[in-house]
């Protein structure tokens, strides 16, 4: 082996072991909001929230369109939009807003009905409540909207249940009550069956929040620690269940809101101290994105409520100036081939200089050993 290949080399292997950890711009919306208001992305990056849309650099506030109060729960790739109407006391019913005209969906004759969330094919997710402001006979089911009919869909047995979210192939998530008082679980809709998902062990109450095209799933699984019960951000996957662990405290709470198709997954974490932070789990990390962002207006990420495929997320901050909702953007990562050109052409400038160096053409077994380092 020449000297030249060697000092190659002993440049070049080291930059194999090097990861950048991926760094994220901050767009602000001007939508104003907390770390607890729903937020939704799609694929090109648009942000749906209470009450506006988000696209291309402008907010467009849907509440001054429908001349009523609104909720906004989900966009799709089309801009279409569900949510939930106001029209009177008691009164809600979910909708789809497309193109500025708004399509009320009906209640299957009941008083009130929230749209959760709504995918490529037009297909919305929800709740409907028959009784809202009488608990003791409140009687609440999930539903699914698809082509102009609504179908109510099952519990496990108790009174209430919702769907939350749904894929591009109509299979929604939720939770659902038990025949056991006090006691809930996170479910999948699948062709109009309901299918109870796994839970952490002695959780009484679980649910899910988002389903990806995969099916994978992600919401959060109700412990007892010390006494009191905390919320933990779970995914369900392959019919098991995973904690992704905390960021600070074991008496925090942590609630997973969204999953992508690359499997990664954002959401909040509420500290015991107060206050929030924002987490993304990737590659088996869980990582604050308050380490990850970069760029001015000081901002603090309070809560995270969405990620598109593009590794896009739905973000809420504050700063001096109040919070807002964000739009976190992945940087811009040199290209690995790019580090090794540069770095090869300076191992050729400094194999020239030191020509009369030798290097050792043979080695001892096991004299130089290459482990591959963790990817941090």
């Amino acid at each position: 082996m020449n000297f030249r290949a060697c000092w190659l080399l002993a440049l070049v292997l080291p930059a194999l072991n090097i990861q950048a950890a991926q760094r994220y711009t901050i767009t602000p919306t001007g939508a104003s909001g907390t770390a607890y208001a729903g937020l939704s992305i799609n694929q090109a990056g648009d942000i749906a929230g209470n009450a506006f849309i988000f696209s291309e650099g402008v907010l467009t506030n849907l509440g001054s369109l429908t001349g009523n109060y609104v909720e906004v729960g989900g966009i799709n790739d089309s801009r279409m939009v569900t949510g939930t109407v106001y029209s009177g006391f008691g009164h809600a019913e979910p909708f789809i807003y497309k193109n500025g005209a708004t399509t009320t969906l009906g209640a299957l004759g009941q008083q009130t009905g929230y749209g959760y969330a709504i995918n490529n094919r037009g297909m919305v997710a929800g709740m409907i409540d028959t009784s809202p402001f009488d608990y003791p006979n409140q009687y609440a089911f999930g539903f699914i909207y698809a082509n102009g009919v609504m179908q109510g869909l099952p519990t496990l047995g108790g009174r209430r249940s919702s769907a939350n979210d749904i894929n591009d192939a109509g299979v929604a998530v939720g939770m659902s009550d038990t025949s056991e008082l006090g006691k809930a679980s996170a479910v999948r809709y699948e062709n109009g069956t309901i299918t109870a998902l796994d839970t952490l062990p002695g959780s009484p109450v679980s649910g899910a929040n988002a389903v990806n095209d995969r099916k994978d799933a992600v919401g959060y699984s109700l412990v007892q620690i010390n006494g009191g019960y905390h919320d933990r951000s779970v995914i369900f996957s392959g019919g098991a269940v995973a904690d992704i662990g905390l960021l600070g405290s074991p008496f925090n709470d942590s609630v997973g809101y969204d999953i992508n198709n690359w499997g990664e997954v954002v959401g909040t974490e509420r500290r015991q101290t107060g206050g929030s932070t924002g987490y993304l789990f990737t590659d088996g990390h869980l990582l604050d994105l308050n380490t990850l962002v970069e760029g001015p207006g000081n901002w603090s990420i309070t809560g995270a409520r969405g990620i598109n495929d593009r590794h896009q997320i739905a973000a809420w901050g504050c700063n001096g100036s109040g919070c807002q909702a964000l739009l976190l953007t992945p940087a811009a990562i040199p290209e690995p081939q790019a580090w090794l050109m540069v770095l090869a052409g300076l191992a050729l400038l400094r194999a020239n200089s030191l020509r009369r160096l030798i290097c050792p053409s043979t080695m001892p077994r096991g004299a130089m050993k290459f482990r591959p380092q963790p990817l941090l």
